[in-house]
């Protein structure tokens, strides 16, 4: 099996998403190394969830989508070939998400449009 991926870093952070960052694993376990697994966990829970991967040996990036504005993630990678699945890579601490945008309220009269943003 490969070590586990090194120096992983959250790049770019949005309200909705996490781009990730790492560098090679040290040991390719004598099979070359044939993508990366991210996996994702909610503070509150003990349950790792697959969230994406990469097919291509080179790539060391990935953007994390669909996440909750706000919400807090805890973040992992794994290298993968023929042989096995490596011990994941954590990010030391949790990820803490922007909120969203402010949703707008609207208020009209006769003469005058108002937008209040909460």
């Amino acid at each position: 099996m490969p070590s586990a991926p090194l120096n992983l870093r959250a790049s770019h952070v949005t309200a909705d998403s996490v781009t990730l960052d790492w560098t090679r694993p040290r040991s390719d376990g004598g099979s070359a190394i044939t993508g990366y697994v991210i996996e994702r966990r909610d503070p509150a829970s003990n349950y790792w969830t697959r969230v994406g991967s990469t097919d291509q040996r080179a790539k060391t990036t990935h953007v994390v989508g669909g996440l909750r504005p706000g919400a807090e993630y805890h973040l992992q990678v794994l290298a993968e070939n023929d042989i096995g699945v490596s011990d994941p890579c954590t990010l030391s601490a949790p990820v803490k998400l922007p909120p969203g945008p402010a949703t707008p309220a609207a208020g009209t009269s006769a003469n005058l449009a108002r937008l209040l943003f909460t």
